[in-house]
């Protein structure tokens, strides 16, 4: 693999990138829409702006999930690391 594609997966694969992109999209997907969003979903007129809110939530979700996971594999490391050093 070269170093391009390397960097575009390093680039890809951040779980922060990712969040940052969920948080874009649902910002932006909910910007012009705000104002009639409860109207809209409670009349069942649904338009493409609700579903990319829709998916950019889910996205977001998925990141904090995977985020939640490394921090609480790095805190049962760090724990372990603790219990095993001897006092004094």
């Amino acid at each position: 693999m070269n170093t391009l594609s390397k960097a575009i997966k390093r680039v890809a694969d951040n779980q922060y990138v990712k969040l940052l992109v969920g948080v874009a999209l649902l910002a932006t997907s909910l910007q012009s829409e705000w104002d009639t969003l409860v109207s809209d979903v409670m009349h069942l007129q649904f338009k493409v702006q609700h579903g990319v809110a829709l998916f950019a939530l889910f996205h977001i979700l998925t990141v904090l999930s995977a985020l939640l996971k490394q921090l609480e594999t790095a805190r049962d490391q760090v724990t372990s690391i603790t219990s095993h050093q001897a006092p004094g």
